[in-house]
């Protein structure tokens, strides 16, 4: 029997910080081993100092993610997750108060987490 996730994820790396909800389908109830696939919808936020003429500026995007991995049982309602991403941004560079440019921006990346099933 297979089983909706939904997730609320959260990650710090440095000077970069990302926070988001996604949404996803568990194939394969009761192995120990279970795919899973979703999407979602990510925040990210980076601060950085640049030794130039805008000394420090922030980066700041929004925008979808298609996620999929592998769920490996650790207990009765406790598993490990293994997965990789993708994500589509809508990126706005400040330095101070003005916005100095805007793009969109994609990105491939990976997670290793804990769910706990309700």
């Amino acid at each position: 029997r297979e089983s909706i996730l939904v997730q609320g994820v959260t990650g710090f790396l440095g000077d970069l910080t990302t926070y988001g909800i996604r949404g996803g389908y568990v194939l394969g109830r009761g192995s120990a081993l279970r795919p899973y696939f979703g999407g979602g919808y990510t925040y990210t936020k980076w601060n950085e100092e640049v030794k130039n003429l805008l000394g420090s500026f922030t980066s700041e995007g929004s925008g979808a993610q298609v996620f999929g991995g592998i769920l490996w049982s650790a207990g009765r309602n406790l598993s490990i997750s293994l997965d990789a991403f993708y994500n589509l941004y809508d990126t706005e560079y400040k330095a101070g108060d003005k916005t100095w440019k805007s793009e969109d921006w994609s990105a491939f990346g990976g997670s290793l987490g804990v769910v706990y099933f309700f």
